[in-house]
């Protein structure tokens, strides 16, 4: 059991700003021409120093995972600080509980320390996650949705010029309910503009009870009780869990994530999505003041398929995992090997690059090898900057960009609890990611057996080009990937291209045919069928193989 008075160290979710679209879900009220501008309040300092609470810990060979680290290595503290046993995780890794918090710099050393023993393959800080964010007070190509069309038209991320083009994609399909989105975020609630049918059960993973918010630790419920923090949560234990975790209104994070892969379109209300017809599974990994990678990890491990302690296989492993969050802290080795393992099941892993203005290199997951990075552009192609503390991160790491400025989608009205449907704009790479997310999705509508790295490279090729090439007039900044995904990598390639060095070689009485396949970029070929002339004449008789 946690003992009270321990501290964690805060990251950053890739949220910036939010502001109402309506009070009301079926009003149409006028919205403003811009995002607004930031409040007074704070948002999370996402390179504050926070303290750490606990280590994840990966134990060598023969060494039992569930054994205190005073039994399994010898040691009973590391600094100074006494060790105490946590929870077993996923891939082998448990978390190791500090009896004091440490800051980043000693929560290193404590694990440098512990890595040192030869019982220990590695140990790390176990970092608390969270949306950032400044808070303001079908098939058809063109869906009748009420934010979709004028005089109310605000999804430019969907068709407008620097947006992903998603009638071209629609034209084709909205999506196979066989195709499965994991969203690794806040939790679902029920909205009048989510296909219930399109939601699948999902988990909550969420290890600590004050973080939950909902009366329990893991479950098979993911429905977001809210992740607001009033004061007297905050005075009941909450900031000694985290502290620095500011009081602030819920955000509903993860319906807007979701609302933008999956909204229900062409129904005549609300928003439209990039890919209504596929399924979102929610994972449920942030609550109040964030979410320890720990849990983050074992997420990311059992929505792709894998096996996490005293949890239940996953009865629909996702094809792509959306996670619209981060920390400001370089990938470590949980986080990789939870990424690894997620692509080597078959799952394509996407991440929000961050708000924080810095070179994506330094925060994770997005920093991590093997998955794809997205950072967000505005109306105008350019890299998002979206207050005067806050922009897409950059870098080579940032794999492709997408819209992320000022982004309709479907929220809750309560400030702290649920209260009614709700629509909002939001702004971030974490609306940036479900843009890419739903693209992918769609892409394996269409082309079941792409891998993981054939995706990556398909949203990579067929971008749309940042105006005169350039993201940012920055030079160190003018690192946002490829270009801004784009539904052309959802279209391209579905006929297949023509063989080439083909060859005609007689044969006892019969005519050898040979050919080079050709790159079909991810189309299915189930045959050729070859057909013989004689000057103008076809002969009888046809030839697959």
């Amino acid at each position: 059991m946690r003992k009270r008075g321990l501290g964690a160290v805060i990251a950053v979710a890739a949220l910036s700003l939010a502001a109402p679209i309506s009070a009301a879900a079926a009003a149409t009220p006028e919205l403003p021409s811009s995002p607004p501008p930031a409040t007074d309040a704070a948002p999370v300092n996402a390179t504050a120093d926070l303290p750490v609470t606990q280590l994840i810990v990966k134990y060598e060979p023969g060494v039992a995972a569930t054994e205190a680290p005073g039994v399994a290595t010898g040691d009973k503290s590391v600094v100074g600080v006494d060790l105490e046993p946590g929870r077993k995780m996923s891939l082998g890794l448990r978390t190791v509980e500090l009896s004091e918090p440490l800051t980043q710099a000693e929560a290193r050393s404590a694990a440098a320390e512990l890595t040192a023993d030869p019982r220990v393959k590695y140990a790390e800080p176990d970092y608390l996650a969270q949306p950032m964010m400044d808070v303001a007070p079908a098939s058809a190509t063109s869906p009748n949705d009420t934010y979709y069309n004028p005089p109310n038209a605000f999804m430019w991320g969907l068709n407008e010029a620097y947006g992903i083009d998603a009638p071209d994609a629609w034209a084709l399909t909205t999506g196979s309910s066989s195709v499965v989105v994991a969203v690794l975020d806040t939790g679902i609630r029920t909205h009048e503009d989510l296909d219930a049918t399109k939601q699948l059960p999902g988990y909550d993973m969420i290890s600590d009870t004050l973080i939950a918010n909902d009366g329990n630790v893991r479950d098979a419920d993911p429905t977001d009780p809210g992740d607001g923090v009033t004061q007297v949560a905050l005075d009941g234990g909450l900031s000694e869990l985290s502290p620095g975790c500011p009081v602030r209104d819920s955000s509903w994070h993860g319906m807007h994530v979701t609302g933008t892969i999956n909204a229900s379109t062409d129904n005549g209300l609300g928003v439209a999505s990039v890919a209504p017809g596929v399924k979102v599974e929610p994972v449920r990994v942030l609550g109040r003041c964030g979410g320890f990678t720990s849990d983050i990890v074992d997420a990311i491990v059992w929505a792709s398929g894998g096996t996490v302690a005293g949890v239940p296989d996953n009865a629909n492993p996702a094809d792509i995992i959306n996670m619209s969050l981060g920390g400001s802290q370089v990938c470590d080795n949980a986080y990789q090997s939870a990424i690894n393992t997620a692509v080597a099941n078959g799952t394509t892993v996407i991440a929000s690059a961050g708000n924080s203005g810095v070179d994506v290199a330094g925060v994770s997951p997005a920093g991590c090898n093997n998955l794809i990075a997205v950072g967000a552009t505005d109306e105008n192609g350019k890299r998002s900057i979206f207050s005067d503390t806050g922009s897409s991160n950059y870098g080579a790491g940032v794999d492709v960009s997408a819209p992320g400025d000022f982004i309709a989608s479907t929220t809750n009205a309560g400030l702290l609890g649920p209260g009614a449907d709700n629509y909002m704009f939001m702004s971030g790479t974490s609306q940036a990611a479900p843009h890419v997310a739903g693209l992918a999705a769609l892409m394996k509508s269409r082309f079941p057996a792409l891998t993981p790295a054939q995706v990556e490279a398909r949203l990579k090729t067929y971008v749309k080009a940042f105006p005169a090439d350039t993201c940012d007039p920055v030079a160190n900044k003018n690192h946002c990937g490829t270009g801004i995904a784009n539904a052309e990598a959802v279209t391209t390639g579905l006929v297949p291209g023509v063989p080439s060095a083909v060859t005609a070689t007689p044969h006892n009485g019969s005519v050898d045919v040979a050919w080079t396949a050709p790159d079909d970029s991810g189309s299915t070929i189930i045959g050729y069928s070859a057909q013989a002339y004689v000057g103008s004449t076809l002969q009888s008789g046809k030839v697959c193989s």
